[in-house]
């Protein structure tokens, strides 16, 4: 059997996956669980912002004052406005899972994971725009760079065997799944193989278009064109997304989604008492999580 690396991320399906999942942890998960350490992330998530950019951009030392001042007040704004919006989308989640999943409940949960990203998206913007717009030639360049190598390296998988790709696809997604619900029964992973297998792959498509988004804002930013129009250009990029991406690719996103829903359905048709308790325990537990994070400002 090929030897499937963990370096890459999975295919198009687990950005579906991950949307859906984004609304279970709503930008408190970052790779852990609902406990102190989660808190302590979010509660440093401005520093970490900072942290990220620098690393991507190298923030030059008259940038650095007003970029942490703004991080820290849309840290603040998020942690006020945000997280209790995000509590109630917990709250009403795990009464609907309680009940088991139907396509309707996930397409709810969609909708609403799309508010919550428009509502950041409205207020990052106009700061974003503000920092781009101050880039110099070698900070821009340094990004560039960044972007098309971490381009390049996800497209590395589309060299792979299918073999190899489809046995890495199950695993992400297990390493996912299997959190939330706990070790699944051998049938259930059989079904949850094939449910994957029939799964649409639009990796190449999805590389396409980040290719494509990176080229067109590389070369707004060239030309120096201020920040009301580099903020109009990322609203017009960001804001309505299947505005923004060609038809056809919107169209393949959506089928994508369609398979997602049914995958998730019937998977949860099948989950026994104790795996449901585990994911309601799960998510009782990021929303104790969301009330301290809240109560601690």
């Amino acid at each position: 059997m090929e030897k499937v690396p963990r370096k890459f991320g999975s295919v198009h399906a687990v950005a579906a996956l991950r949307r859906v999942r984004a609304a279970v942890a709503l930008l408190l998960l970052i790779g852990l669980g609902a406990c102190s350490s989660t808190r302590l992330l979010y509660q440093n998530l401005d520093w970490l912002a900072f942290e990220a950019m620098d690393d991507r951009f190298e923030i030059r030392s008259d940038q650095e004052d007003w970029v942490k001042t703004s991080l820290r007040e849309l840290h603040s704004w998020h942690r006020v406005t945000q997280l209790p919006a995000y509590r109630l989308t917990l709250d009403e989640l795990a009464v609907r899972f309680a009940d088991g999943l139907d396509a309707d409940d996930l397409v709810w949960l969609d909708k609403r994971v799309e508010q919550h990203r428009r509502t950041l998206v409205s207020l990052v913007v106009p700061e974003l725009s503000r920092f781009l717009a101050d880039l110099d030639e070698e900070q821009l360049a340094r990004y560039a760079e960044a972007s098309e190598e971490a381009i390049d390296e996800a497209a590395e998988q589309l060299e792979w065997s299918p073999r190899k790709r489809q046995a890495y696809r199950l695993e992400t997604f297990l390493d996912r799944i299997e959190p939330w619900t706990g070790e699944l029964s051998n049938p259930q992973l059989r079904s949850l193989e094939q449910d994957v297998l029939a799964l649409s792959d639009i990796r190449r498509e999805w590389i396409e278009q980040r290719r494509e988004r990176l080229d067109a804002l590389t070369e707004l930013l060239s030309s120096r064109p201020g920040q009301e129009v580099i903020e109009a250009a990322l609203h017009e990029w960001w804001g309505d997304l299947d505005a923004s991406y060609p038809p056809d690719y919107v169209a393949q996103r959506y089928l994508l989604k369609e398979q997602m829903f049914g995958l998730l359905v019937r998977l949860d048709s099948t989950l026994t008492q104790e795996q449901r308790a585990h994911v309601i325990d799960r998510l009782e537990g990021y929303v104790s999580t969301i009330d301290i994070v809240v109560a601690s400002r």
